[in-house]
């Protein structure tokens, strides 16, 4: 996660500049979804999916950690129906 995303989730990354998730605001679900399944982001690198490579429990343990990283105002419990 780190080479697109920061050592400390702040979008600062080796490849480009990957999403500030200490900033997240869809929700955990959310979070799962895009990991799993990647997302188009409109810039030459998208994000990959990972579903097939990590496992539900790794994802959600990450998803966890970076819960503990969020800034005031992300919103890791709102829902994902945004």
């Amino acid at each position: 996660c780190g080479v697109c995303h920061g050592g400390r989730a702040d979008g600062a990354g080796d490849r480009g500049q990957g999403a500030d998730l200490r900033v997240f605001n869809k929700g955990f679900k959310k979070f799962v979804e895009t990991v799993k399944a990647g997302k188009e982001t409109g810039r030459a690198m998208k994000m990959p999916a990972w579903g097939g490579v990590l496992t539900d429990e790794t994802i959600y343990q990450i998803g966890a950690y970076l819960e503990t990283l969020a800034k005031n105002g992300a919103n890791w419990g709102k829902p994902a129906d945004h």
